[in-house]
């Protein structure tokens, strides 16, 4: 109440008690019995609130707010009827039971009785949170509503690459805004609401994978009065047809932009830009996804194609400058016969082993100087020569040493290889010029691709023409990894909650376990891919552990086998398992989130069976 300091008190005309003096002469306690300023102010109101996707209603649409938060505040302020006759002063909420389904807020508000006299008083609205649908859930219940629809594919025989990004969109939550995500045989639909939701994927998708797209749209409905039209967007996405460890040709336009590198190369990654390598020099180059679209090629070896071979020596070769494959020298002896000498001199039959091998060659890139040396050592020096004048490094190494934390993975080396399936039969040897010197040592297995028992097409291949001679034998590609059988692994990952194509069959259905199990193996090998997804522990795989298992994991890896029988891994850890320091605790998900846990750690046949449909925001993705 507004009063004058300087007056003297008086009695109230109601009760006698001494007060300051007012216009009403009245004390505070008669002037609230007899006036009621919150009279006309709703003390109970109903507040709608979608379950679907956590929005509450107000005026002119639908908006997403947190508990108690300002902005509910707000909306909840706008709902009381009868506020706007009083001067709100202030508005908090007072603390009520989640599933009470009530809200409470306490209210403080003044009015102006008479001329010069304001009152004040504080009243408790209590508003009733009802369940109502909103617009958009109504519509994605009916699963025939979407304005715009993405669809993911790639010309290949497999899904890893739909495994890869679908791991990428679960990490980065762009699925949020998918009404619907539908699986197809060669690739994933998404489908949304709203056209800008198709964009805002689109443009994601563009910064982690080589893509093209095409938009087409298509009329649903007209009015025909106004000429107000209703459309339907679907964005055609196609990522081009080259995946990791892939052995691919490029162009010879492509090849000559790309700092004329050699046309044989190895796609060691995959992302925004294909990443190519030389094997032979080291040379790695980068490839637009434009750049690829306008000249397009395919893979001329896949992972399908790949062998396994046994390493029966590593030396390291020093090559500083790294230049390109496709170097001109070679002197007067090095014409076709000398390659073809070449190629023989790197094969060694007979009883030799491994050092035996590597001691030929070694003597035979000695006597290379002299003009009238054999045609295997000219071959050799040719090929020496040809890999930009890359010299064996003055301090060898025995074969047996282990890349140095600190040393670069991609070391140039000679690596002598037999066949897996030779051993016992045959001692056929080969002495490969590979880029995998800084990960394997002698005993390691090694994957790579044969080119003497798989014949190229050059007729697909125009930048190999004329140079059969100096293709290599073997392409080495990775490490290979001994894994033992596991009852169940470790960790989990999630994975998008599809539906399936009404088309796929039963073959397909197998087809798409034996790649998820492949793309497992495949993070369970690199720790550059795992360190770009998240991966999650398996509380179940980690309860039924046995101790010995659990130490391990607890020192920094999972239980596995050891790689390939390494001498001086005595701890039983290899490279290829997973520490426990790699794995997330599982979210904390709403009520109508749900988790569907395979106890076994790998692909379920949950995973690919016909799921629910769910709306977003309420169990959109489940743990397989």
């Amino acid at each position: 109440m507004q009063v004058d300091d300087e007056l003297p008190d008086v009695l109230c005309c109601e009760c006698g008690t001494g007060t300051r003096p007012n216009p009403t002469n009245m004390c505070v306690e008669c002037l609230r019995s007899r006036i009621d300023i919150t009279e006309g102010i709703a003390r109970q109101v109903a507040q709608s609130h979608c379950r679907g996707c956590e929005r509450y209603e107000r005026s002119g649409g639908w908006v997403v707010c947190e508990p108690e938060s300002k902005e509910l505040l707000a909306i909840l302020l706008k709902r009381v009827r009868g506020l706007d006759k009083v001067h709100l002063v202030d508005a908090s909420f007072i603390w009520t039971e989640a599933h009470s389904k009530r809200m409470r807020v306490k209210l403080t508000v003044q009015r102006e009785i008479v001329t010069g006299a304001v009152l004040q008083a504080t009243l408790i609205v209590e508003f009733v949170i009802s369940n109502k649908q909103c617009d958009k859930c109504a519509r994605v219940e009916a699963k025939d509503y979407w304005v715009s629809c993405v669809q993911l594919r790639q010309k290949v025989a497999h899904k890893r690459t739909m495994f890869w990004l679908e791991q990428l969109i679960l990490k980065h939550r762009a699925h949020a805004d998918s009404t619907s995500i539908a699986e197809m045989r060669d690739g994933i639909d998404f489908f949304h609401g709203e056209r800008n939701h198709s964009e805002k994927l689109l443009s994601f998708l563009q910064t982690v994978a080589p893509l093209r797209y095409k938009t087409s749209r298509q009329m649903i409905t007209q009015d025909t009065h106004t000429g107000v039209c209703r459309n339907k967007y679907t964005y055609s996405i196609e990522v081009a047809p080259v995946c990791k460890d892939d052995l691919v040709c490029l162009p010879a336009e492509t090849a000559r932009t790309l700092a004329s590198v050699h046309p044989l190369v190895l796609c060691t990654k995959v992302g925004a830009h294909l990443h190519f390598t030389d094997p032979r020099t080291l040379q790695t180059v980068e490839l637009l996804p434009a750049a690829f679209w306008k000249r397009p090629f395919t893979s001329a070896c896949t992972r399908e194609h790949l062998r396994e071979f046994v390493v029966l020596d590593v030396t390291p070769l020093d090559c500083p400058g790294r230049s390109h494959a496709n170097g001109a020298g070679g002197g007067a002896s090095g014409g076709a016969g000398d390659n073809a000498s070449s190629r023989a001199g790197r094969r060694v039959r007979g009883k030799r082993n491994g050092k035996r091998a590597a001691d030929d060659d070694n003597a035979s890139l000695g006597g290379a100087s002299d003009a009238g040396g054999g045609g295997g050592a000219r071959g050799m020096q040719n090929e020496r020569k040809a890999l930009g004048s890359c010299a064996p490094s003055a301090a060898r190494s025995t074969g047996t040493r282990r890349a140095a934390p600190g040393e670069q993975r991609l070391q140039l080396a000679e690596v002598t290889v037999a066949r897996a399936t030779d051993l016992g039969k045959n001692d056929l040897t080969y002495v490969v010029t590979s880029h995998l010197g800084g990960v394997l040592k002698a005993g390691d297995h090694v994957k790579g691709y044969d080119l003497m028992s798989r014949t190229l097409d050059m007729s697909d291949f125009p930048a190999l023409s004329g140079k059969e001679e100096q293709l290599p034998e073997i392409v080495l590609v990775r490490k290979a990894y001994a894994m033992a059988k596991r009852k169940r692994r470790l960790w989990r990952l999630k994975a998008l909650r599809k539906e399936l194509d009404e088309g796929l069959t039963a073959m397909d259905v197998e087809r798409n376990r034996t790649d998820y199990e492949t793309f497992l193996r495949d993070l369970e090998e690199d720790k550059e891919m795992r360190a770009e997804v998240n991966l999650y522990k398996n509380p179940a795989a980690l309860a039924r552990a046995s101790p010995g298992a659990k130490a391990k994991a607890q020192a920094g890896a999972a239980a596995a086998a050891v790689v390939g029988g390494d001498d001086d891994d005595d701890d039983g850890i290899s490279e290829a398992d997973v520490g426990l320091e790699e794995l997330l605790d599982d979210l904390a998900l709403g009520d109508n989130e749900t988790f569907d846990v395979d106890e076994r750690g790998g692909a379920s046949a949950d995973s690919f069976a016909p799921a629910p449909f769910v709306a977003p925001g309420a169990g959109a993705f489940h743990f397989t």
